[in-house]
């Protein structure tokens, strides 16, 4: 079944060393289309499905439930202003209840700068719509997302009135008030590169901010820990929140309302697809616009995916009782420690590092380690107290076992504070630069040509370059994950391994390289890859694989690629770090 999916997914009409995209997806491409309910289609995807399918085996209820939870939403209230509403008041109740990061995010986590401890971390909070959209309003793409967006939170709120003619008079300005108050929320965020983290104490934050914390945090742990001033927190968007406070006053002294409207919309936004159909149909119009889905998806794949989500170490036991075998386990073993051993062997060889931080580097890779809405919103608050009844647990074991994803995952996915792979975290997960002067300089050096590298990609498809900049961690990580595996490959006793039929042809060293491309073998729609640019720090597929191995020197021999083509630039031009 190996040799034929791979071979299935081949086009060897293609030059391999011009598109090796093309040469190992272009036969998966043609054969995989797009579901109508998808923005694109991956490998992901189709493992996703299967593993979906295996843990697969209708209550329209609950739009009472939702009703209740935002009745006094002036949009559907004759447009009444919530009296005796204070905006933090609120926020810190869907924190609690919900886990909901509304105005501003607050969650608990493992302490950057000491992982033996947990602490508060406040942040810029998630938005309705797309940042990019809310920052640059008038672009034509923005602003037809923003539109569909106003007539989603119209239609939301209609459905919620039910005919009972308590709509506000003036719901259409109502809205366009509500996301110009998003809008002004994005824009004083800070851009990616420029968020830093800072270690204050609560009353430090509320002096410098004049943003009431301590009253918020008050408000979520009680119960769960003691707060006081000088509980500590860990602060990522200091931009945000020096201009918070203006803006929450100069928006209350515009419209009292406006605030309100905004947070009772998010609730609906976060909830109103529990509840029916009627939702789920509206919140598809809206995706159609956004990402250029074309059907729903099934109603079953939604509640799978939502049930993995929200209890994923009960569906993952039931998934690998069935369907990874205990051989399956011993295997991954094996290939961890063979990557191990790889990642030894690289950093040996590196010649760019100091002896100092080469034995740093070696520490941190040793120690290793009723209705349906109301069972929705009782999940929230038992995954929020537990979430916030970590402040005040010990870490001083630096335990491993408190995992955030559940087995029946299909990604790869890493937490620096737990699995300790970045640069910027020690052997321990704490953030602290433990290379030495010369060799950051170095490093600092080596990822330009990363980025110069990626920066050079245009999608013609999207009208758009690729961003070397936002990307280059995840760039070097693909890099440097392909060098590591092939080096265990080189390693492996039993390389020399071919596969069956018409694959029996191709060296195990190309094999290798076949594999690594067809893990990354998609199809995505205009719509959607636009967004994807614009908004994710991974590049799109395609570009995954022609930076990694055009930068492989071990590809090129593979392939017999003469120097100059497209996947064997010339050495100068190949960037490599690990």
């Amino acid at each position: 079944m190996i040799a034929s999916n791979l071979q299935s997914s081949l086009n060897l009409s293609a030059d391999p060393c011009e598109d090796f995209y093309e040469y190992s997806c272009g036969g998966w491409i043609r054969n995989h289309t797009i579901p109508p309910d998808m923005p694109g289609l991956s490998q992901f995807d189709v493992t996703r499905k299967t593993v979906k399918d295996n843990l697969r085996g209708k209550r329209e209820t609950g739009l009472r439930v939702l009703k209740d939870l935002v009745n006094d939403w002036p949009m559907i209230n004759n447009n009444q202003e919530i009296p005796n509403f204070l905006w933090w008041k609120e926020v810190a109740r869907l924190n609690k209840g919900h886990g909901f990061s509304f105005i501003l995010d607050n969650y608990v986590g493992l302490d950057d700068k000491n992982t033996s401890i947990y602490s508060i971390y406040v942040d810029a909070p998630s938005l309705g719509v797309g940042r990019t959209q809310l920052v640059k309003p008038d672009d034509q793409n923005n602003k037809r997302i923003l539109e569909a967006y106003k007539v989603l939170i119209e239609e939301s709120a209609q459905l919620l009135d039910g005919g009972a003619g308590k709509l506000s008079a003036n719901i259409k300005a109502d809205i366009q008030h509500v996301v110009d108050f998003e809008s002004d929320l994005a824009k004083i965020m800070a851009e990616p590169s420029a968020r830093r983290i800072n270690k204050i104490d609560l009353q430090t934050f509320v002096n410098t901010y004049n943003i009431p914390l301590l009253d918020i945090e008050r408000q979520v742990f009680a119960n769960y820990a003691t707060i006081d001033g000088n509980t500590g927190l860990i602060v990522y968007d200091r931009d945000y929140f020096r201009q918070l406070a203006d803006l929450l006053n100069r928006t209350h002294a515009k419209d009292v309302k406006i605030i309100q409207n905004y947070l009772k919309w998010r609730t609906v936004r976060s909830l109103g697809t529990h509840t029916s159909k009627a939702f789920r149909d509206i919140r598809f119009a809206f995706n159609r616009v956004l990402i250029g889905v074309e059907e729903p998806p099934a109603l079953w794949e939604v509640c799978v995916n939502l049930v993995n989500d929200r209890l994923p170490f009960a569906v993952g036991r039931v998934y690998v009782d069935k369907h990874f075998p205990e051989e399956a386990k011993r295997d991954m073993d094996v290939l961890i420690d063979a990557l191990n051993k790889a990642f030894t062997e690289l950093l040996d060889e590196n010649e760019w590092m100091e002896k100092e931080t080469k034995d740093k580097a070696k520490e941190k890779l040793v120690l290793k380690d009723n209705s349906f809405l109301a069972t929705i919103t009782t999940n929230d608050l038992w995954a929020t107290k537990k979430k916030l009844t970590k402040l005040n647990k010990s870490n001083k074991d630096r335990s491993t076992h408190d995992w955030n994803r559940g087995p029946a995952t299909v990604n790869a996915f890493f937490n620096p504070k737990l699995n300790r792979i970045r640069a910027h975290y020690d052997k321990f997960g704490n953030l602290y630069n433990w290379r030495d002067g010369v060799t950051q300089q170095r490093f600092n050096e080596r990822i330009k040509c990363f980025i110069n590298q990626y920066n050079g990609y245009n999608d013609s498809n999207a009208g758009m370059n690729i961003n070397g900049k936002t990307t280059v961690g995840e760039n070097i990580a693909d890099n440097g994950g392909l060098r590591q595996a092939f080096r265990a490959l080189e390693n492996y006793s039993f390389r020399k391994q071919s596969l069956p039929g018409s694959m029996k042809s191709f060296t195990s060293e190309q094999l290798f390289f076949l594999s690594f491309a067809n893990v990354w073998c998609s199809n995505i729609r205009d719509k959607a890859l636009k967004r994807w640019i614009e908004t994710d720090p991974h590049i799109p597929d395609k570009y995954r694989v022609w930076g990694t191995v055009s930068n492989s020197e071990s590809f090129a021999k593979a392939f017999n690629c003469k120097p100059k083509t497209n996947m064997n630039p010339e050495p100068k031009d190949k960037c490599i770090l690990w």
